[in-house]
Protein backbone atom coordinates (compact mmCIF):
# COMPACT_ATOMS: atom_id res chain seq x y z
CA UNK A 1 0.00 0.00 0.00
CA UNK A 2 1.39 3.43 -0.94
CA UNK A 3 2.08 6.06 1.69
CA UNK A 4 -0.75 8.24 0.41
CA UNK A 5 -3.26 5.38 0.59
CA UNK A 6 -2.04 4.46 4.05
CA UNK A 7 -2.54 8.03 5.29
CA UNK A 8 -5.95 8.11 3.62
CA UNK A 9 -6.83 4.89 5.40
CA UNK A 10 -5.97 6.34 8.81
CA UNK A 11 -7.73 9.61 8.08
CA UNK A 12 -4.99 12.13 7.18
CA UNK A 13 -6.69 13.85 4.24
CA UNK A 14 -3.81 16.28 3.63
CA UNK A 15 -1.05 13.90 2.53
CA UNK A 16 -0.19 13.25 -1.13
CA UNK A 17 2.34 11.10 -2.98
CA UNK A 18 5.13 13.58 -3.58
CA UNK A 19 6.55 16.33 -1.45
CA UNK A 20 5.74 18.91 -4.13
CA UNK A 21 2.11 17.85 -4.10
CA UNK A 22 2.19 17.76 -0.31
CA UNK A 23 3.16 21.42 -0.06
CA UNK A 24 0.52 22.47 -2.59
CA UNK A 25 -2.31 20.24 -1.41
CA UNK A 26 -1.76 20.26 2.33
CA UNK A 27 -3.81 23.43 2.67
CA UNK A 28 -7.02 22.31 1.00
CA UNK A 29 -8.62 23.70 4.10
CA UNK A 30 -12.30 24.31 4.49
CA UNK A 31 -13.42 22.31 1.47
CA UNK A 32 -15.45 20.46 4.10
CA UNK A 33 -16.36 21.04 7.76
CA UNK A 34 -13.45 20.51 10.16
CA UNK A 35 -13.18 19.44 13.75
CA UNK A 36 -11.35 21.71 16.23
CA UNK A 37 -8.43 19.30 16.27
CA UNK A 38 -8.18 19.32 12.47
CA UNK A 39 -8.11 23.13 12.51
CA UNK A 40 -5.45 23.09 15.20
CA UNK A 41 -3.45 20.51 13.24
CA UNK A 42 -3.62 22.58 10.05
CA UNK A 43 -2.68 25.75 11.91
CA UNK A 44 0.44 24.10 13.29
CA UNK A 45 1.23 22.61 9.86
CA UNK A 46 0.87 25.97 8.11
CA UNK A 47 3.00 27.65 10.76
CA UNK A 48 5.71 25.04 10.45
CA UNK A 49 5.83 25.12 6.66
CA UNK A 50 5.38 28.90 6.30
CA UNK A 51 7.33 29.83 9.40
CA UNK A 52 9.39 32.73 8.05
CA UNK A 53 6.62 35.01 6.69
CA UNK A 54 4.30 34.34 9.64
CA UNK A 55 7.00 35.13 12.19
CA UNK A 56 7.95 38.18 10.14
CA UNK A 57 4.43 39.56 10.66
CA UNK A 58 4.74 38.85 14.36
CA UNK A 59 8.17 40.48 14.46
CA UNK A 60 6.90 43.70 12.88
CA UNK A 61 4.56 44.10 15.85
CA UNK A 62 6.47 42.72 18.82
CA UNK A 63 9.78 44.31 17.90
CA UNK A 64 8.41 47.54 19.40
CA UNK A 65 7.68 46.29 22.96
CA UNK A 66 10.78 44.08 22.85
CA UNK A 67 13.07 47.01 22.00
CA UNK A 68 11.43 49.31 24.56
CA UNK A 69 11.82 46.62 27.23
CA UNK A 70 15.46 46.07 26.26
CA UNK A 71 16.13 49.83 26.38
CA UNK A 72 14.53 49.93 29.83
CA UNK A 73 16.56 46.91 30.93
CA UNK A 74 19.87 48.72 30.44
CA UNK A 75 19.35 51.59 32.95
CA UNK A 76 17.68 49.22 35.45
CA UNK A 77 20.68 46.90 35.34
CA UNK A 78 23.02 49.90 35.64
CA UNK A 79 21.16 51.25 38.71
CA UNK A 80 21.19 47.85 40.42
CA UNK A 81 24.87 47.38 39.62
CA UNK A 82 25.75 50.89 40.86
CA UNK A 83 23.80 50.49 44.10
CA UNK A 84 25.01 46.94 44.68
CA UNK A 85 21.40 45.79 44.70
CA UNK A 86 18.45 47.89 45.83
CA UNK A 87 17.58 45.52 48.68
CA UNK A 88 21.18 45.54 49.85
CA UNK A 89 22.00 49.21 49.36
CA UNK A 90 22.39 51.90 52.00
CA UNK A 91 18.85 52.76 53.22
CA UNK A 92 19.67 56.47 52.97
CA UNK A 93 20.33 56.21 49.23
CA UNK A 94 18.28 53.17 48.24
CA UNK A 95 14.97 55.05 48.23
CA UNK A 96 15.80 57.22 45.23
CA UNK A 97 17.22 54.29 43.30
CA UNK A 98 14.19 52.16 44.11
CA UNK A 99 11.73 54.76 42.82
CA UNK A 100 13.87 55.33 39.72
CA UNK A 101 13.77 51.60 38.93
CA UNK A 102 10.04 51.37 39.60
CA UNK A 103 9.45 54.41 37.39
CA UNK A 104 11.44 52.84 34.56
CA UNK A 105 9.84 49.42 34.85
CA UNK A 106 6.21 50.43 35.20
CA UNK A 107 6.54 53.60 33.14
CA UNK A 108 7.53 51.51 30.12
CA UNK A 109 4.48 49.29 30.69
CA UNK A 110 2.20 52.34 30.75
CA UNK A 111 3.71 53.54 27.47
CA UNK A 112 3.26 50.11 25.88
CA UNK A 113 -0.23 49.41 27.23
CA UNK A 114 -2.19 51.07 24.36
CA UNK A 115 0.02 49.31 21.83
CA UNK A 116 -0.43 45.94 23.54
CA UNK A 117 -4.22 46.37 23.32
CA UNK A 118 -3.99 47.03 19.57
CA UNK A 119 -1.31 44.44 18.77
CA UNK A 120 -3.55 41.32 18.87
CA UNK A 121 -6.07 42.95 16.54
CA UNK A 122 -3.34 44.08 14.13
CA UNK A 123 -1.61 40.70 14.08
CA UNK A 124 -4.87 38.84 13.57
CA UNK A 125 -5.84 41.20 10.73
CA UNK A 126 -2.38 41.01 9.13
CA UNK A 127 -2.36 37.20 9.31
CA UNK A 128 -5.82 37.09 7.78
CA UNK A 129 -5.07 39.24 4.74
CA UNK A 130 -1.56 37.88 4.16
CA UNK A 131 -2.45 34.18 4.47
CA UNK A 132 -3.56 33.66 0.82
CA UNK A 133 -0.28 35.14 -0.44
CA UNK A 134 1.76 33.17 2.10
CA UNK A 135 0.12 29.90 1.07
CA UNK A 136 0.91 30.68 -2.56
CA UNK A 137 4.55 31.27 -1.65
CA UNK A 138 4.46 34.94 -2.63
CA UNK A 139 6.79 37.34 -0.76
CA UNK A 140 5.18 39.75 1.66
CA UNK A 141 6.54 43.04 2.95
CA UNK A 142 5.47 45.41 5.68
CA UNK A 143 4.34 47.97 3.11
CA UNK A 144 2.29 45.40 1.21
CA UNK A 145 0.52 44.08 4.31
CA UNK A 146 -0.14 47.63 5.50
CA UNK A 147 -1.68 48.47 2.12
CA UNK A 148 -4.15 45.63 2.68
CA UNK A 149 -4.99 46.70 6.24
CA UNK A 150 -5.02 50.48 5.76
CA UNK A 151 -8.52 50.80 4.21
CA UNK A 152 -10.01 49.01 7.21
CA UNK A 153 -7.63 50.27 9.91
CA UNK A 154 -9.91 52.68 11.74
CA UNK A 155 -12.77 50.18 11.64
CA UNK A 156 -10.39 47.71 13.30
CA UNK A 157 -9.34 50.22 15.97
CA UNK A 158 -12.91 51.23 16.83
CA UNK A 159 -14.05 47.62 16.84
CA UNK A 160 -11.14 46.60 19.08
CA UNK A 161 -11.95 49.31 21.64
CA UNK A 162 -15.58 48.20 21.75
CA UNK A 163 -14.51 44.54 21.98
CA UNK A 164 -12.12 45.28 24.87
CA UNK A 165 -14.88 47.02 26.82
CA UNK A 166 -17.36 44.24 26.14
CA UNK A 167 -14.87 41.46 26.96
CA UNK A 168 -13.83 43.26 30.16
CA UNK A 169 -17.47 43.28 31.26
CA UNK A 170 -17.86 39.58 30.37
CA UNK A 171 -14.69 38.59 32.22
CA UNK A 172 -15.65 40.72 35.24
CA UNK A 173 -19.10 39.13 35.50
CA UNK A 174 -17.75 35.57 35.13
CA UNK A 175 -14.96 36.20 37.67
CA UNK A 176 -17.29 37.76 40.23
CA UNK A 177 -19.80 34.95 39.80
CA UNK A 178 -17.03 32.37 40.29
CA UNK A 179 -15.74 34.07 43.46
CA UNK A 180 -19.18 34.59 44.99
CA UNK A 181 -20.49 31.08 44.33
CA UNK A 182 -17.23 29.49 45.45
CA UNK A 183 -17.18 31.48 48.69
CA UNK A 184 -20.82 30.66 49.40
CA UNK A 185 -20.25 26.94 48.84
CA UNK A 186 -17.03 26.99 50.87
CA UNK A 187 -18.85 28.61 53.80
CA UNK A 188 -21.61 26.01 53.40
CA UNK A 189 -19.08 23.18 53.58
CA UNK A 190 -17.52 24.70 56.71
CA UNK A 191 -20.96 24.95 58.33
CA UNK A 192 -21.43 21.19 57.88
CA UNK A 193 -18.70 20.64 60.48
CA UNK A 194 -17.13 17.80 58.53
CA UNK A 195 -13.66 16.42 59.31
CA UNK A 196 -10.95 18.90 58.18
CA UNK A 197 -9.47 16.54 55.57
CA UNK A 198 -12.85 15.81 54.01
CA UNK A 199 -13.74 19.52 54.04
CA UNK A 200 -10.48 20.36 52.26
CA UNK A 201 -11.10 17.68 49.62
CA UNK A 202 -14.63 18.96 49.00
CA UNK A 203 -13.46 22.58 48.77
CA UNK A 204 -10.68 21.66 46.32
CA UNK A 205 -13.07 19.57 44.23
CA UNK A 206 -15.56 22.46 44.11
CA UNK A 207 -12.73 24.80 43.11
CA UNK A 208 -11.77 22.57 40.19
CA UNK A 209 -15.39 22.10 39.14
CA UNK A 210 -16.08 25.83 39.23
CA UNK A 211 -12.84 26.55 37.39
CA UNK A 212 -13.94 24.26 34.55
CA UNK A 213 -17.40 25.83 34.47
CA UNK A 214 -15.82 29.29 34.55
CA UNK A 215 -13.48 28.42 31.68
CA UNK A 216 -16.41 27.20 29.57
CA UNK A 217 -18.32 30.38 30.43
CA UNK A 218 -15.34 32.51 29.38
CA UNK A 219 -15.11 30.59 26.10
CA UNK A 220 -18.84 31.08 25.55
CA UNK A 221 -18.45 34.81 26.20
CA UNK A 222 -15.25 35.21 24.15
CA UNK A 223 -15.84 33.17 21.01
CA UNK A 224 -18.09 35.85 19.55
CA UNK A 225 -15.13 38.26 19.52
CA UNK A 226 -12.47 35.96 18.08
CA UNK A 227 -13.74 36.37 14.52
CA UNK A 228 -14.02 40.17 14.48
CA UNK A 229 -10.70 40.91 12.65
CA UNK A 230 -11.52 38.28 10.02
CA UNK A 231 -15.01 39.69 9.51
CA UNK A 232 -13.69 43.23 9.11
CA UNK A 233 -10.84 42.30 6.77
CA UNK A 234 -12.65 39.79 4.55
CA UNK A 235 -16.11 41.34 4.42
CA UNK A 236 -15.72 44.93 3.20
CA UNK A 237 -19.40 45.79 3.70
CA UNK A 238 -19.01 45.58 7.51
CA UNK A 239 -17.98 48.33 9.89
CA UNK A 240 -16.94 48.54 13.55
CA UNK A 241 -20.53 48.03 14.74
CA UNK A 242 -21.99 45.64 12.18
CA UNK A 243 -18.99 43.29 12.57
CA UNK A 244 -20.42 42.25 15.95
CA UNK A 245 -23.75 41.18 14.47
CA UNK A 246 -21.97 39.40 11.62
CA UNK A 247 -19.75 37.45 14.05
CA UNK A 248 -22.83 36.62 16.13
CA UNK A 249 -24.59 35.40 12.99
CA UNK A 250 -21.71 33.04 12.16
CA UNK A 251 -21.18 31.68 15.67
CA UNK A 252 -24.82 31.25 16.62
CA UNK A 253 -25.47 28.68 13.89
CA UNK A 254 -22.73 26.40 15.27
CA UNK A 255 -22.37 27.60 18.84
CA UNK A 256 -21.29 24.32 20.44
CA UNK A 257 -18.69 23.72 17.73
CA UNK A 258 -17.34 27.27 18.07
CA UNK A 259 -17.09 27.10 21.88
CA UNK A 260 -15.35 23.71 21.79
CA UNK A 261 -12.95 25.06 19.15
CA UNK A 262 -12.17 28.04 21.37
CA UNK A 263 -11.42 25.74 24.32
CA UNK A 264 -9.19 23.53 22.17
CA UNK A 265 -7.26 26.53 20.87
CA UNK A 266 -6.79 27.84 24.40
CA UNK A 267 -5.58 24.40 25.41
CA UNK A 268 -2.99 24.44 22.63
CA UNK A 269 -1.83 27.90 23.68
CA UNK A 270 -1.59 26.83 27.33
CA UNK A 271 0.45 23.75 26.46
CA UNK A 272 2.84 25.77 24.29
CA UNK A 273 3.29 28.47 26.94
CA UNK A 274 3.77 25.84 29.62
CA UNK A 275 6.44 24.17 27.51
CA UNK A 276 8.23 27.46 26.85
CA UNK A 277 8.17 28.65 30.45
CA UNK A 278 9.15 25.20 31.69
CA UNK A 279 12.16 25.30 29.38
CA UNK A 280 13.07 28.78 30.63
CA UNK A 281 12.72 27.73 34.27
CA UNK A 282 14.82 24.64 33.59
CA UNK A 283 17.59 26.76 32.08
CA UNK A 284 17.38 29.24 34.96
CA UNK A 285 17.44 26.40 37.48
CA UNK A 286 20.51 24.79 35.94
CA UNK A 287 22.22 28.19 35.77
CA UNK A 288 21.36 28.93 39.41
CA UNK A 289 22.69 25.53 40.45
CA UNK A 290 25.95 26.17 38.62
CA UNK A 291 26.32 29.66 40.11
CA UNK A 292 25.56 28.38 43.62
CA UNK A 293 29.01 26.82 43.70
CA UNK A 294 30.57 30.27 43.20
CA UNK A 295 28.09 32.88 44.49
CA UNK A 296 25.49 33.29 47.20
CA UNK A 297 22.30 32.75 45.15
CA UNK A 298 20.03 34.62 47.55
CA UNK A 299 22.33 37.64 47.53
CA UNK A 300 22.64 37.46 43.75
CA UNK A 301 18.85 37.28 43.41
CA UNK A 302 18.34 40.30 45.67
CA UNK A 303 21.01 42.29 43.84
CA UNK A 304 19.54 41.72 40.36
CA UNK A 305 15.84 41.29 41.20
CA UNK A 306 14.43 44.07 39.00
CA UNK A 307 16.85 43.29 36.20
CA UNK A 308 15.55 39.72 36.27
CA UNK A 309 11.90 40.78 36.16
CA UNK A 310 12.59 43.12 33.24
CA UNK A 311 14.48 40.35 31.43
CA UNK A 312 11.50 38.05 32.00
CA UNK A 313 9.29 40.69 30.36
CA UNK A 314 11.57 40.68 27.30
CA UNK A 315 11.35 36.88 27.15
CA UNK A 316 7.56 37.12 27.40
CA UNK A 317 7.41 39.33 24.30
CA UNK A 318 9.71 36.93 22.47
CA UNK A 319 7.35 34.13 23.49
CA UNK A 320 4.40 36.08 22.07
CA UNK A 321 6.37 36.66 18.89
CA UNK A 322 6.89 32.93 18.36
CA UNK A 323 3.60 31.51 19.69
CA UNK A 324 0.91 33.92 18.52
CA UNK A 325 1.12 33.28 14.74
CA UNK A 326 -0.25 29.75 15.25
CA UNK A 327 -2.96 31.10 17.55
CA UNK A 328 -4.16 33.63 14.98
CA UNK A 329 -4.10 30.98 12.27
CA UNK A 330 -6.61 28.99 14.31
CA UNK A 331 -8.97 31.98 14.41
CA UNK A 332 -8.64 32.41 10.62
CA UNK A 333 -9.41 28.73 10.08
CA UNK A 334 -12.37 28.91 12.48
CA UNK A 335 -13.78 31.85 10.50
CA UNK A 336 -13.55 29.90 7.23
CA UNK A 337 -14.98 26.81 8.90
CA UNK A 338 -18.02 28.68 10.20
CA UNK A 339 -18.52 30.32 6.81
CA UNK A 340 -18.45 26.93 5.17
CA UNK A 341 -20.86 25.41 7.69
CA UNK A 342 -23.23 28.36 7.55
CA UNK A 343 -23.04 29.34 3.89
CA UNK A 344 -21.39 26.45 2.04
CA UNK A 345 -18.43 28.68 1.28
CA UNK A 346 -15.69 27.44 -1.02
CA UNK A 347 -12.42 28.69 0.43
CA UNK A 348 -10.69 28.62 -2.93
CA UNK A 349 -13.22 31.13 -4.19
CA UNK A 350 -12.82 33.33 -1.13
CA UNK A 351 -9.03 33.26 -1.27
CA UNK A 352 -9.27 34.25 -4.92
CA UNK A 353 -11.71 37.02 -4.00
CA UNK A 354 -14.22 35.54 -6.46
CA UNK A 355 -17.13 35.57 -4.07
CA UNK A 356 -19.04 38.68 -3.17
CA UNK A 357 -19.87 38.50 0.52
Amino acid sequence: MSQAREYARIGDWRTQETEAELVQSRFRIMTRPMTPFEMMDDAVAIYRERFAPLVRISLWLYIIPTLISLLTLVPIAFLEWQSGGIFQADPDTAGGTFFAVIFLEYGSLCILYPFLIAAPMLQSAATTVALPYILEGKPITLGFVWSLIKPRFWHLVANQLLAVMALSAVYLVVTLAFVVFYLVLTVGVVQLALPPTLSLIIVLFLGIAFAVVGLVALAFGSVWFILLPQVLMLEPDTDAISAFSRAYHLVRANLKHAVVSCLVFWGLQTVVYFAIYSAVLLVVGVLALALSFVYDIQRLFEQWYFTGTQLFEVLTYLGFLLVMPAMYLTSVLLYYDLRYRREGLDIQQLLGREVEV
